[in-house]
């Protein structure tokens, strides 16, 4: 049970934030509750340290949580195969997922690859055979650029000290499972650091990124999830200036308030 004095001061936390923001970082309307950015359901055991917390308004927060747990799954999917924590808070998320994101369930089902002849030790000493899942689903795939669009979003606020503006955008690029040492050299290219921090507890691997900005029209970073999920992003004031540089490359854009209709386009897929 939260201390009187801890939950006091947890309330004053969120009314600054509140009253100090004018809209939703997320789009034009007026903010009226608390984004953790990334969610608490990334953290193990859901041990989340304060931090990257925002305003937003209940129907992007509350309208955009089928992200937040298709995103939180994938993050799961440890290439050397699931720890017995991972293995166990990823089939809780898909039961979440069941009730958010129509279809991902089946779709995940539908795309997982048995190799019979693959076999991993689980790094509780278990052998098991690999079940591979090609992450190519369209379901899966909205989900994922609407949560690495918001975290684009969440990332140009804390930088920028502004939400990004209605006419702004986010440029994404999430990977899945790619090598330590080429996510290390993503890493290197830029030169801030940053992760959550409480006391003298960090978040270590579970949130981790590096970035650059102008304090004023862009933001660009790396940020990795554990050694499973990273997503690559620019987010910017004027996404005309910078598309044709992307248009080259797997770079979605996700401009404001466009994250809702996203996922709505998802379900009828």
């Amino acid at each position: 049970m939260a201390d009187v004095g801890e939950a006091r001061q947890k309330s004053r936390r969120r009314g600054e934030i509140l009253n100090e923001e004018t809209r939703c970082i997320y789009c034009e309307a007026a903010p009226d509750t608390i984004e953790h950015m990334p969610p608490t359901t990334f953290f193990e055991n859901r041990h989340r340290l304060s931090g990257f917390e925002f305003a937003s308004c209940q129907a992007c927060n509350n309208g955009t949580k089928a992200a937040d747990v298709v995103a939180s799954f994938l993050l799961r999917l440890n290439p050397n195969g699931p720890s017995d924590l991972e293995a166990r808070e990823g089939k809780a998320l898909l039961g979440s997922a069941e009730d958010l994101a129509p279809g991902f369930c089946r779709e995940i089902t539908r795309l997982q690859r048995l190799r019979p002849h693959v076999w991993g030790r689980r790094p509780s000493g278990v052998l098991e055979r690999r079940v591979e899942i090609a992450l190519d689903g369209p379901i899966l795939r909205r989900h994922m650029e609407v949560f690495s669009a918001k975290l684009g979003m969440a990332l140009y606020r804390e930088y920028v000290k502004a939400p990004l503006p209605p006419e702004g955008g986010v440029f994404t690029h999430w990977l899945s499972g790619i090598p330590q040492n080429v996510a290390d050299a993503h890493f290197r290219i830029l030169p801030n650091f940053d992760q959550l921090r409480q006391g003298k507890q960090v978040s270590g691997d579970q949130f981790r990124l590096r970035y650059n900005t102008d304090e004023r029209t862009i933001v660009g970073a790396m940020v990795g999830f554990r050694s499973n999920l990273h997503i690559s992003l620019f987010a910017v004031a004027s996404p005309e200036l910078y598309a044709p540089t992307f248009k080259a490359m797997p770079y979605d854009l996700m401009r404001l308030g466009q994250l809702r209709q996203r996922l709505l386009a998802a379900e009828d897929l």
